[in-house]
């Protein structure tokens, strides 16, 4: 085998690894089959199983670009692989949970860790190669990202058939944990760390922008029900937005760079 040959080989096995690890997210559209199972299992009112998406979906896209800015300054290898940890025992949790309570709770933790897997997942597969092929790396990561969404509600009715609703978390974490000793095995490399600092004030009031603006898209179907809460909630974003901005444009170091908003090409985009 000649070395080009060796190298690719690693590169395409590293790369496996990586979207592997993503597939813990995508992978949860499963979940939506399970909703009438969980509801009965649960004896919740319908309307309340929404809880189950949000409580996911609002904590890793509070934390996203959070956990993207930490691994920038500790490693996104680190933050990928604690992100598989935490997402393991999430999994766990969530598939011998004896109450709602539990049940969403351990979805919290799910979205930390999907929120610490997908934040690096894309740094991690563009290092692998050089600048020229990164474009069609970004490709295959959400080309496999795409895949996995679209093969969840298939999967999920299969596991929910056969195993009941708890198959559809329980089964994600032989992935996460053979995603996590093939990162071990192969070395995964991380790009080079950023010398700047962690901005903590910046990245609270981005998390709570995030989740007020989600909880807000939740509730303007009720708007015309409870409009004094839908407005709190509009008035909240609003406010923890603009903090963010004015926060984000004292930072040395901040989480999100507003200054790329600046170029007209990326802005449109």
């Amino acid at each position: 085998m000649t070395a080009p040959t060796g190298i690719a080989l690693r590169r395409g096995a590293l790369l496996t690894v990586i979207l592997l690890g993503t597939l813990v997210g995508p992978l949860d559209s499963a979940v939506n089959i399970a909703f009438p199972d969980i509801t009965q299992h649960f004896a919740i009112e319908l309307k309340e199983i929404r809880w189950v998406v949000i409580a996911y979906v609002a904590t890793y896209a509070s934390l996203m670009l959070v956990f993207g800015r930490i691994g920038d300054l500790f490693g996104h290898a680190r933050v990928f692989a604690g992100g598989l940890v935490v997402c393991s025992i999430a999994f766990a949790i969530c598939s011998i949970a004896d109450n709602y309570h539990w049940l969403l709770a351990a979805r919290v933790l799910q979205g930390i860790g999907t929120a610490m897997v997908l934040s690096c997942g894309p740094a991690l597969a563009t290092h692998l190669y050089s600048e020229q092929h990164r474009p069609r790396i970004l490709g295959v990561y959400a080309m496999s990202f795409g895949l996995g969404g679209a093969l969840g509600p298939s999967l999920g009715g299969a596991l929910v058939d056969v195993w009941g609703w708890p198959a559809v978390f329980w089964s994600r974490l032989p992935l996460a944990l053979v995603a996590l000793i093939l990162m071990w095995l192969l070395r995964l490399p991380s790009p080079a760390r950023d010398s700047g600092r962690f901005d903590i004030g910046s990245a609270i009031v981005l998390a709570a922008a995030t989740v007020l603006f989600l909880l807000t898209v939740s509730q303007l179907e009720q708007i015309a029900a409870a409009p004094v809460r839908t407005l709190l909630l509009v008035g909240l974003t609003f406010a923890t937005t603009i903090g963010f901005i004015r926060m984000s444009r004292r930072a040395a170091s901040p989480i999100l760079d507003l200054g790329a908003f600046g170029i007209t090409s990326f802005a449109w985009i």
